[in-house]
């Protein structure tokens, strides 16, 4: 079995410099279903960072980076051979802000995935997790912009992302489209998450923050609100967003016409069973 696991492996190494996917993930699961418990922390970590390129090549960002999370950097030197602990900070960080909940970006008790060895459960979250953590080491401006991200500083993201996109450029496995979708996708969530607070938003204040001109975000909003990723209306003529306003009056008639109707049904309970006591 241990042979079966070290074969595989170096079948993955190959698969993945060919960017063959499917390849890499059917020799992944050979060599978990090898019949041997992989105590190897190099070979787990291993297994996990191809997996998640796999998954990350086939758009599956968040899957992708609930493996990467879970690497240990007790791997770097046999990475080599697959990437850089650089590109792991880049490629985990950016699954995670292109899928993730806010919530899981920070939270270590919101997520937990069970880990290839069994009766062990690992953190999923981005920033407070003691694993990937070291990898966020290698990348100090990673870990910013992330940082930045869950804080809603997003006039500091957008300011560092161009930087950060030319990293990516350098990295074997992040091609043109994963990068498209990194932006895209964290981008969007980054609106969404902006507006959402807000009854009313000046697109002059807001298009500052997402370095881009009053016209391309307006552009950029009505987008979302014809794919309803955001429920709102744009008043163009004095750049605004607005967010339709909640009928609070119809909620509060419903709530008590609920609770009403609640009471009389405790009522007849309660007269049937002294009833019934008699």
């Amino acid at each position: 079995p241990e042979d079966i696991v070290e074969m595989a492996v170096e079948v993955i190494q190959v698969a993945l410099y060919l960017k063959n996917y499917s390849i890499v993930n059917q020799y992944v699961s050979k060599a978990l279903q090898s019949g041997e418990k992989i105590r190897d922390k190099v070979t787990t970590s291993l297994l996990d960072i191809a997996t998640g390129i796999a998954m990350m090549g086939n758009g599956s960002y968040g899957a992708a980076a609930g493996r990467f999370l879970l690497a240990d950097i007790v791997v770097a030197d046999k990475l080599r051979t697959v990437c850089t602990v650089e590109d792991v900070a880049l490629m985990g960080t950016f699954c995670a802000l292109a899928s993730f909940t806010r919530k899981q970006l920070n939270d270590p008790e919101y997520a937990v995935v069970q880990a290839n060895t069994k009766n062990q459960t690992h953190v999923l979250s981005l920033l407070n997790n003691t694993l990937f953590t070291n990898f966020l080491d290698s990348m100090p401006e990673v870990r910013a912009l992330a940082t930045a991200y869950f804080n809603s500083n997003f006039s500091v993201v957008f300011k560092m992302y161009p930087s950060l996109e030319k990293r990516m450029k350098l990295g074997y496995h992040i091609n043109g489209k994963v990068q498209r979708d990194f932006y895209k996708k964290a981008r969007e969530k980054a609106i969404k998450q902006y507006v959402t607070p807000f009854h009313s938003v000046d697109m002059n204040v807001m298009a500052p923050e997402f370095a881009c001109s009053v016209a391309a975000l307006e552009k950029e909003l009505a987008h979302l609100i014809r794919k309803r990723s955001i429920t709102a209306r744009i008043d163009s003529h004095k750049k605004i967003l607005y967010a339709p306003l909640s009928d609070q009056r119809s909620r509060t008639l419903n709530r008590i016409q609920a609770l009403s109707k609640s009471y009389v049904i405790d009522t007849q309970n309660h007269l049937l069973r002294m009833n019934v006591s008699k």
